[in-house]
């Protein structure tokens, strides 16, 4: 009986392996993106930068405007390997450079930064040359930038 099994088991072993490898991304392009993220319910709207290369501008539900940025790391290869969040808020007060960095010592997923004399940044990376599901890993890193959003809108913004 033991070994009338083992066939089996191999069989079903190679086959979820070989369907897990298939649905592995490497890289993506900015309409693969873009179905993902509406999949997943995001309002979101594909746009090209002044350079050409696939933007994704995002509303979220707090009012605040997220862009998803493609990079491209690896040029003897198809498609953007990396991906990133970006949402940038102008102050109506100082920026204090302590604050910031104690906002980046306490949340490892995403970085916040002074981005112009009266504005500050938040960012997040997906690299995606590592092998991602994308629907999954967009699922997640959505999630992860969301909750650090909303972090960054009360501790740093004041909002």
């Amino acid at each position: 009986m033991k070994n009338k099994l083992w066939p089996l088991l191999a069989t079903f072993l190679v086959l979820s392996s070989v369907a897990l490898a298939a649905s592995l991304v490497r890289s993506s392009d900015g309409s693969s993106v873009l179905a993902a993220l509406k999949k997943l319910g995001y309002d979101a709207t594909l746009e090209k930068s002044g350079a050409g290369v696939p933007q994704i501008r995002i509303n979220a539900a707090n009012d605040y405007m997220i862009y998803l940025y493609f990079y491209d790391e690896d040029k003897h290869h198809p498609g953007y390997e990396g991906l990133q969040l970006s949402t940038s808020v102008s102050l109506d007060g100082a920026i204090d450079l302590d604050d910031l960095n104690y906002w980046n010592r306490q949340h490892r997923y995403a970085k916040v930064y002074q981005d112009g004399e009266d504005s500050v940044a938040l960012e997040s990376d997906l690299d995606l040359a590592v092998g991602v599901v994308l629907n999954s890993a967009l699922k997640e890193f959505m999630k992860k930038y969301l909750d650090n959003l909303d972090s960054f809108s009360l501790e740093i913004v004041g909002r």
